[in-house]
C-alpha cells in the first residue's frame, strides 16, 4: 500500500523572515517617499518674486499717539497667503499680516520690534493674498534706523500623483502645506524720535548715502 505523506508544517523560522522582509519594505517606501518629498521641495520651481512692499507714506494713528507707515502690499502670485486677525464679523484689522516687524542693527546686532498688541476676541487665519492693499506699521519712537519686514506663506504645490497615491497606500493623507517667508520694505526709515523735553524728531525716508542696505 502506497504510503502517504502529509504536508510539512510552515516553518516559524520561514514566517518570521517573511513577516520582516514585509516590515523592511514598508520602512524602505517611507524612506522613499521622505526622500521624494525633499528633493521636489529643493528642486520644485518657484517664481522669482511673489510679493513686493512699498513705502507710500507716513501718517498719525487714529488716536494721534504714533505715526505709522503706509505699506503697499502687491501680490504677484495666487499662492500667496497672509496670516491674519479675524474677529466674529469677519473684519481684519488694518495692520500688516502678522508676524511683520521692523528689522534694525544695533550694537548687540539685530534688534526686531513688533507693534502688535495682544488682542483678545479675535482668531488667526492664513488667507489668500488680495492684489493690492494698503496697510499701516506703527513706528517705535526711539529713533531706530531700519526696514519694516513683512511675513508671508507661499502654497505649496501638492506632491506628484504617483508620489501621494504610494503615501495614500499606507494611510498617508496629502494635506496643503505653506512655506513662510519674510520680505523687507523698498524704504529705509528712521523711526520718530520723542526727546526728554517732549519735542519730537519726525519720521523719515533715509537717503542713499546714509543706507547700510540697497
Amino acid at each position: 500500500m502506497p504510503k502517504v505523506e502529509s504536508a510539512p508544517e510552515s516553518d516559524p523560522a520561514k514566517r518570521f523572515w517573511i513577516r520582516r522582509r514585509i516590515v523592511l519594505g514598508a520602512v524602505g517606501l517611507m524612506v522613499v517617499l521622505a526622500v521624494s518629498r525633499f528633493v521636489f521641495g529643493v528642486f520644485k520651481h518657484e517664481p522669482v518674486a511673489q510679493l513686493s512692499a512699498t513705502f507710500l507714506r507716513f501718517e498719525k494713528s487714529v488716536g494721534g499717539t504714533s505715526t505709522v507707515a503706509l505699506i503697499v502690499l502687491t501680490n504677484l502670485s495666487p499662492d500667496t497667503r497672509y496670516e491674519r486677525l479675524l474677529n466674529s464679523s469677519g473684519l481684519m484689522p488694518n495692520w500688516l499680516p502678522r508676524g511683520s516687524h521692523f528689522r534694525s542693527d544695533s550694537s548687540n546686532g539685530v534688534s526686531l520690534w513688533d507693534p502688535y498688541r495682544p488682542a483678545t476676541g479675535f482668531a488667526l487665519t492664513i488667507s489668500p493674498a488680495p492684489l493690492v492693499v494698503t496697510n499701516e506699521f506703527e513706528l517705535p519712537a526711539d529713533g531706530r534706523r531700519g526696514r519694516i519686514v513683512v511675513q508671508y506663506f507661499v502654497k505649496e504645490p501638492p506632491a506628484p500623483a504617483w508620489l501621494q497615491g504610494m503615501g495614500k497606500a499606507f494611510g498617508l493623507q496629502p494635506g496643503t502645506t505653506y512655506d513662510g517667508r519674510l520680505l523687507e520694505c523698498d524704504e529705509e526709515i528712521q523711526c520718530p524720535l520723542v526727546r526728554a523735553d517732549g519735542t519730537v524728531e519726525p519720521a523719515r525716508l533715509l537717503p542713499k548715502a546714509e543706507r547700510k542696505g540697497p
